[in-house]
């Protein structure tokens, strides 16, 4: 789980409009959420699975929700690539042609099986660039179908 003092960055997307599934490692939550915070802010529609009502089968909502994303973001760090659920989110994505962005947090190496699957998927370098040099990748990267009209013209900006 993430960090149980973390306050969740925004109520996950439920709606029929095209959104972003955001994967992550919990446990990454403290560097995970304020990427999501500016992503949602800059009029971007996230799911995340914060958004599991109580009582409903995790991996059935996981599944509804990757089937009806419009594109596929991933965090990647030590800990998401180790991550049983991370994984299986990223294998479903790609086994159904999601659009796909992996933001790498950090510098890892991915296991075999997932560099087999990823190698040739867009990524962002995060752990190696400027604040305001990855907002614009990021920016770049993210299609805009998936942000709400009246805040499309913001552009994403990244706090640290």
């Amino acid at each position: 789980m993430a960090d149980v003092d973390l306050p969740l960055p925004f109520e996950a997307y439920a709606g029929e409009k095209p959104f972003l599934f955001a994967s992550y490692a919990h446990i990454d939550g403290t560097a995970v959420f304020p990427e999501l915070r500016a992503i949602h802010d800059a009029g971007y529609r996230v799911w995340y699975d914060e958004g599991i009502d109580p009582g409903n089968e995790w991996p059935d909502e996981v599944a509804k929700a990757l089937d009806a994303a419009q594109h596929f973001l991933v965090f990647i760090s030590a800990k998401s690539i180790e991550s049983q659920n991370v994984r299986n989110e990223i294998n479903y994505a790609l086994n159904r042609g999601k659009p796909f962005l992996a933001v790498y947090l950090e510098d890892v190496r991915l296991p075999p099986g997932l560099e087999l699957r990823m190698g040739d998927i867009q990524a962002i370098m995060k752990w190696r660039m400027e604040d305001k040099h990855y907002a614009r990748k990021l920016r770049k990267a993210l299609p805009d179908p998936l942000r709400e009209a009246r805040v499309a013209e913001r552009g994403l900006t990244h706090a640290q």
